[in-house]
């Protein structure tokens, strides 16, 4: 057999910007119950648990936990049509009854359904925001432009995950660092335009799932009154930044004012007259970057809430999330891709874990340059709350070096398996393309006929399946039925050696999803390690090895 050994690759680390579509893959939401027990997803301080990578402390922005201050009086109106606008007087709103929905990007609604609504019909919608008013030049840039009432549908439409697009800070003639957000009001506005403080005591907390280049923060207003009075040192929370995303749960508890705040306000007083939620990024003058917003619901949705009877929407998509192309951003549009059509030979190069690299060398690259790279998915674009937990905190672009180096033999962490609203067992899985995303963040399938089929050294708590994902448009003519090999568990590692003829769709495909295994190796863009059990469950995984099929052994660990 003419073994392969690694040939000179250059390392090249993860993209940190998102691709035009911004669409990146949602780290879920954990355990429903979000008290003081042990099972608080929030550790002490900062620490936000995520699912494709998951920091132990969050970066701080210009070196405070919350950026320095900026008047409020900047913020826009809300997406809603003054036409619509009620004359009645708001209604005073209360904890006991209210619930805010759990909102999805993936859903299309450019509405949270916050429960606080004050009659004038115009809660909730999400709105940017800016440092303009007092002389900073910082602007967001929407994925695609509005409909014509300011309605955001359409860049949920382009994004696919949730609420995207790009900014750029400039402080103008500001004396302290430029920023921009993206808010919603609770209770909404009344008739002259000014937001309506309410009671949201009841809902616990905030969680949130987003991405962003740069530190951002989860800040709290109080209306343009009260924040004057505390001299806008609004409380909030530091979010930390993740360019592949991340959740954080966050009680009232720990939002705090910034430390240059002068009048205190306790939490407990603030989130009885809280109006605004806001996602704000504060960094120097000339930063730009790239963010999602994909999920945001009450902390305290679950048994101890009043919350427990709401039930958030489920996405109408198969098993599988709407898009892999939701899980790695493509690199420059400005690189020539080569068609797939000449990608038809596929030199995969033995990747070992021990080696330190982030990176399959697949032989497949489409000429973007972003093939191979490992990333996460779960379920959570469907209801899910399942996530992985790297063993180390990635680099700050995304590189799984970090991890590598704490593992020592493959790429490791722990997964925890929680169903959420889903209608079947949950899931999570680590994967790598092929060939790599295009300039519009689809995944490009490649004929990898040329390979006998695929080896994999790997250890898992739970049975594993490898699952082949044939790209975004046959993955859905095919009901997600995709071809896949059981490769069971083992505590201790094994490794098993796959021709393509042994990978076969699962039994509940119907006869009109049918694929052969002949038409679907012509045509793979992705390979999945994916671990799906009943909700509830944990473990560990590692994965040591990949290679071609009857190639797995060159040069691994002690070659």
């Amino acid at each position: 057999m003419n073994m392969k050994c690694s040939r000179v690759f250059k390392k090249a680390l993860p993209l940190a910007l998102l691709s035009a579509t911004f669409a990146v893959v949602a780290c879920d939401f954990g355990s429903e119950s979000k008290d003081s027990s042990e099972e608080q997803p929030v550790a002490p301080e900062n620490t936000v648990e995520e699912g494709s990578d998951q920091p132990t402390k969050t970066d701080p922005v210009d070196d405070d936990p919350v950026a320095e201050r900026g008047s409020s009086s900047s913020v826009q109106s809300a997406n809603g049509s003054s036409s619509s606008v009620q004359s009645s007087t708001p209604s005073t709103t209360e904890e006991t009854g209210h619930c805010f929905e759990s909102w999805l990007g993936g859903n299309g609604i450019a509405r949270i359904s916050t429960g606080y609504d004050a009659g004038f019909n115009n809660s909730g919608y999400w709105y940017s925001y800016s440092d303009n008013e007092d002389g900073g030049k910082s602007s967001i840039k929407w994925a695609a432009e509005p409909d014509e009432y300011g309605g955001l549908e359409p860049v949920l439409e382009k994004c696919g995950t949730g609420l995207c697009g790009t900014y750029k800070l400039d402080k103008g003639t500001l004396d302290y660092d430029p920023y921009v957000a993206v808010a919603f009001d609770l209770a909404g506005k009344d008739a002259d335009g000014r937001t309506i403080p309410v009671d949201a005591s009841g809902m616990g907390g905030i969680a949130i799932t987003l991405s962003m280049t740069h530190a951002a923060i989860l800040e709290l207003s109080m209306g343009d009154e009260e924040d004057a009075k505390v001299d806008y040192a609004l409380p909030a929370y530091d979010l930390g930044k993740a360019s592949t995303g991340k959740s954080a749960y966050i009680p009232w508890s720990k939002f705090t004012q910034p430390s240059w705040g002068k009048v205190k306000i306790s939490t407990e007083e603030a989130v009885k007259k809280l109006a605004s939620v806001r996602i704000k990024i504060q960094a120097k003058s000339g930063s730009n970057g790239e963010f999602n917003i994909m999920k945001i619901e009450a902390y305290g949705r679950g048994s101890h809430s009043f919350c427990s009877d709401y039930v958030p929407p489920v996405s109408s998509s198969s098993i599988v999330p709407k898009s892999s192309s939701s899980v790695v951003p493509p690199s420059s549009s400005s690189v020539v891709p080569k068609s797939s059509n000449s990608l038809a030979t596929c030199d995969l190069v033995t990747w070992n874990g021990a080696d330190g690299f982030g990176r399959i060398d697949t032989g497949c690259d489409a000429g973007f340059d972003n093939s191979g790279y490992w990333y996460t998915y779960n379920d959570s674009l469907d209801g899910g709350m399942s996530i992985i937990t790297w063993a180390a905190e990635p680099e700050p672009d995304g590189s799984l070096e970090p991890v590598l180096e704490k593992c020592g033999t493959g790429i490791c962490g722990t997964y925890k398996l929680d169903k959420g609203v889903l209608d079947y067992d949950p899931y999570v899985a680590v994967g790598f393309d092929l060939a790599g995303k295009g300039a519009d963040g689809r995944v490009i399938p490649v004929d990898a006929s040329s390979m006998t089929g695929i080896a994999i050294t790997f250890s898992v708590t739970h049975a594993a399946v490898l699952e082949l994902s044939l790209g975004d448009e046959m993955d859905k003519k095919i009901g997600y039925a995709l071809p896949a090999y059981d490769m069971g568990k083992s505590a201790t590692g094994k490794t098993v050696d796959i021709p393509w003829s042994k990978f076969a769709q699962p039994s509940w495909a119907k006869a009109a999803q049918s694929i052969s295994m002949d038409e679907a190796v012509k045509s793979i863009a992705s390979i999945r390690v994916k671990v799906q059990a009943k909700s509830g469950s944990t473990g560990e995984f590692n994965i040591m090895q990949v290679g071609e099929h009857g190639h797995i052994g060159c040069c691994g660990p002690g070659y």
